[in-house]
């Protein structure tokens, strides 16, 4: 199974929703399918500003807004679906080519041969749903030199790490912050997670000790990383909550009284361990028996 099927916000042919190669945002995406209508060389033109003022002045008030709706659409950078006033007819069809516009950016993308070409992709990992704000926007950074700049890449991953501890109410430096989430419970496959990350990034901002195999397919594993991370320390425990708190109000009622029941034996149960230890202590304070001659 390819990446993209495995991750659903990795834009994909026929998917509703996919990451946004412009704006990355995980949005919801309109589909357009594409008609070709033949014309002259002298029409297959983009028209200057210069241009459409003198077609504006001589236009009525009335027909200036769908020409300017035209004019954002001929010079947009992205393709932009135009409805034109008069309704060319088109008889050719370009069954394997496709648009999408972005519900969010409303920026246009290409697809052909059910591929996306244009923009070019730049996540080959799409950012977890729930990273914060600035530990996303070192993700996307990552993302847009990570063909260009591995190690570079990877020095941003590991300034993502730091935020995300940070973010996860840590202090200190990255060593004790990885240890306050430990002793915090982090399991052990985390804890490895976020020490590969650590000294990855280390060695990708020290050049003199910069590992050689500090490639491509390194990076894309530090990426993945993040994802996991946040994806345990964040994503599921508000899954979790939005689950219990979605229960109806007499089982949460049942639940508390159980748990509250629990809390209130194993605090007898220590109490009663407490005082077993304590009788069974020599009185160390009272004086030796002295025995008479």
């Amino acid at each position: 199974m390819s990446e993209e099927r495995e991750n659903p916000q990795q834009p994909t042919m026929g998917a509703a929703a996919f990451a946004c190669p412009h704006c990355k945002a995980h949005a919801q995406q309109q589909w357009w399918k594409v008609n070709a209508s033949s014309c002259s060389p002298d029409r297959a033109f983009i028209p200057e500003d210069e241009q459409f003022k003198k077609v504006l002045l001589d236009m009525e008030e009335q027909e200036k807004p769908d020409m300017l709706r035209y004019k954002s659409a001929v010079q947009a950078a992205d393709p932009q679906p135009y409805r034109e006033k008069d309704g060319t007819y088109s008889d050719r069809a370009i069954p394997n080519m496709f648009l999408t516009t972005c519900f969010v950016c409303k920026k246009g993308s290409v697809w052909l041969a059910g591929g996306l070409i244009w923009p070019e992709r730049t996540f080959e990992v799409s950012p977890g749903e729930d990273l914060p704000t600035d530990v996303l926007e070192d993700f996307v950074e990552a993302s847009l030199i990570v063909q260009t700049s591995p190690r570079g890449a990877a020095a941003l991953l590991r300034l993502a790490i730091e935020k995300l501890c940070v973010a996860l109410e840590k202090k200190g430096t990255i060593d004790q912050m990885i240890q306050q989430l430990v002793d915090d419970g982090l399991p052990v496959r985390i804890q490895q997670a976020l020490d590969v990350v650590r000294v990855i990034g280390n060695e990708a901002v020290h050049p003199g000790t910069i590992d050689l195999k500090d490639d491509h397919a390194t990076v894309l594993v530090l990426f993945r990383l993040v994802n996991l991370i946040t994806e345990t320390m964040i994503s599921e425990p508000r899954r979790i909550s939005e689950i219990y708190s979605g229960l109806p109000p007499e089982k949460l009622a049942g639940i508390q009284q159980r748990q509250a029941r629990a809390d209130a034996a194993a605090g007898k149960d220590k109490a009663e361990a407490g005082n077993l230890i304590v009788e069974s202590k020599p009185d160390c304070d009272s004086p030796p028996a002295i025995r008479q001659p």
